[in-house]
């Protein structure tokens, strides 16, 4: 996998935790709550 791949990984890494975020923080859910499951 070359370096491009491995940025993109990342990238979709974050947006994936960042839905997450929002998803969460919708419900009403603290993100110390899921750094705890982390």
């Amino acid at each position: 996998m070359g370096l491009l791949g491995l940025l993109g990984l990342l990238w979709g890494y974050w947006n994936y935790y960042g839905i997450i975020r929002i998803i969460m923080g919708l419900l009403g859910l603290s993100w110390d709550y899921w750094d705890y499951y982390e």
